[in-house]
């Protein structure tokens, strides 16, 4: 079962764009038009929540610092080339206020053995962290793009942890169809999540076992 963020809003992190093209949207955070942050903040606020929270182990934190990210780039002067330059921002910027974080929190602990080591063992976790949240962001958007029969029982087995009998009430179907669906759905994602290059297959089905 995923954070409690992400099952709150799932479908605020797909939101309908606006901006169909990357330049377009890139020249309107340029100019500071509300509605290309607002579209900003909805793709990226919950997996941004994710990545901190597995940095701090807080959930709570995570969201002030995920908040505090977007702060830092409406403040931020420059501009961006790409959304990947923009995106690599977001999460350089969560990612070290992550540490900044956990820093304060172990001086007021006074370990000063820990803080020492801090930087080399929390910078191998954020990278671990950063292709976590890219790959759910990945299957969320596959998932969103399944035929609904397909959609609901994949739904409720990655995102609310749910067993095949809990979906099949939820549903109001017979548990093998929950199987033959889950089965199918999976299929599908695959297929989709494969055509993504940066994502390897070992990855992809770590991942989708959770929902199998």
């Amino acid at each position: 079962m995923l954070p409690s963020y992400v099952l709150f809003s799932f479908q605020s992190m797909f939101p309908v764009r606006r901006y169909h093209d990357d330049m377009a949207f890139l020249d309107a955070l340029r100019q500071r038009k509300a509605e290309a942050f607002d579209e900003l903040y909805a793709a990226y606020y919950r997996p941004l929540c994710f990545f901190a929270e597995n940095l701090v182990g807080n959930a709570d934190a995570a969201q002030d610092l995920a908040t505090e990210s977007f702060i830092k780039l409406l403040d931020f002067s420059g501009s961006f080339d790409s959304t990947k330059g923009l995106k690599s921002f977001l999460y350089t910027v969560t990612r070290n206020a992550c540490y900044d974080h956990l820093r304060a929190i172990r001086r007021h602990k006074g370990s000063h053995a820990e803080i020492t080591r801090l930087s080399d063992e929390q910078y191998d976790n954020a990278e671990r962290q950063l292709i976590r949240a890219e790959v759910l962001q990945a299957i969320y958007a596959a998932i969103e793009k399944l035929p609904r029969k397909y959609k609901g029982p994949i739904k409720l087995a990655l995102l609310e942890g749910k067993k095949n009998e809990e979906i099949a009430e939820d549903l109001s179907i017979a548990p093998q169809t929950v199987r033959n669906r889950k089965s199918e759905g999976i299929k599908l994602l695959r297929v989709a999540l494969s055509q993504q290059q940066n994502l390897s297959p070992l990855i992809i089905s770590y991942f989708l076992f959770q929902a199998s």
